[in-house]
């Protein structure tokens, strides 16, 4: 105790004759420096362990051990700093200012003032976005927290299953990227009938995704091998969205590179599908090759998503530009009095 009293008091000392001298000095080294004390605070703890980690088995002398830590420890979270203060979205995460001024993490009063046309639809679409990289994020961690998992014959179902070191991982994420499918599914369908004003094509789009994100998540709550995580089976309904969303655009004329994109990304799905399914080519897919297959289908089944939310965004970006506002309806014509 006495030892840890003495090392604080040793801090505590420093950072007074430090403020004390430093008070009324300015300069950019001292600003940058100042800026980056908390997020190097923040940082420099995992990085020290993580150079540990890789260092320690070298068994390099002591002396030389240390200076190695020092560096990568300084340079690391240095340059950690350098990436977070470059990111406006979390910056006040790392102890830094919003870059616009802005309170964070809600600007209530921005959210009173008039916006442009589509917010709203267009935040829905970027969930729609985040959501396959939540997803492919998710996989990647739990793959690597579950050691021996062999992505050639087991199921990607197993990460979440009762065999998993930390089942939580998949089942977590995969019950947020449920949830945001869903919204983004939303989000398609109120961009469809934005662009195009077809409500019955609108309305199915987003059922489906609504369908297939409600199976996502409800699927981790009964993990591998309960029966009833079979209701992930609902969302394989999403392979009908690309058709979907071709009827729902069929009237637009300025997407023809979307246009094909979704059919392309439809025939895949449907190969995947059949040759899966052993109804074409039966033994191509068996058990020792099973997982490379699944996991190809799941790139495609979800990515796509990703990037048709983002070019139909940039629709509806387009559109906001060119139309700021609706235009209000005529005033009725007033008789000279």
């Amino acid at each position: 105790m006495v030892y840890g009293l003495d090392q604080w008091a040793t801090i505590v000392a420093i950072l007074g004759f430090g403020s004390k001298h430093l008070r009324s000095r300015g300069g950019p080294v001292l600003k940058y420096l100042t800026e980056a004390t908390f997020p190097l605070y923040l940082a420099h703890q995992t990085i020290l362990v993580a150079a540990v980690w890789i260092i320690r088995p070298a068994r390099l002398p002591v002396g030389l051990e240390a200076l190695f830590l020092l560096l990568i420890t300084f340079a690391g979270s240095f340059a950690v700093f350098e990436v977070v203060k470059r990111i406006p979205a979390i910056r006040p995460l790392w102890g830094l200012k919003p870059l616009d001024g802005r309170p964070w993490p809600v600007d209530l009063a921005a959210l009173r003032r008039p916006t442009a046309r589509y917010h709203r639809r267009r935040r829905l679409l970027a969930i729609g976005v985040a959501a396959p990289l939540l997803a492919l994020t998710v996989v990647a961690a739990a793959i690597a927290a579950y050691p021996g998992f062999d992505n050639a014959t087991q199921y990607l179902s197993e990460l979440g299953g009762a065999t998993a070191p930390a089942p939580i991982i998949f089942n977590g994420g995969v019950f947020v990227a449920g949830v945001m499918a869903a919204l983004a599914g939303i989000g398609f369908g109120l961009a469809v009938y934005a662009l195009t004003e077809k409500r019955i094509a609108a309305a199915v789009i987003a059922v489906v995704f609504v369908l297939a994100g409600a199976g996502m998540s409800a699927s981790t709550l009964y993990p591998w091998p309960d029966p009833r995580h079979m209701i992930i089976n609902l969302a394989l309904g999403i392979q009908l969205a690309p058709v979907l969303l071709l009827w729902g655009l069929a009237s637009r004329r300025d997407a023809p590179r979307l246009k094909i994109f979704l059919a392309a990304t439809f025939v895949i799905m449907a190969i995947l599908t059949v040759v899966t399914k052993h109804l074409v080519f039966p033994g191509t897919v068996n058990d020792d090759n099973v997982g490379w297959w699944e996991r190809a289908y799941a790139i495609v089944l979800v990515c796509w998503v990703g990037i048709a939310a983002w070019v139909l965004d940039r629709k509806l970006l387009q559109d906001a530009v060119k139309f700021p506002q609706r235009l209000p309806d005529a005033a009725p014509a007033v008789k000279p009095g």
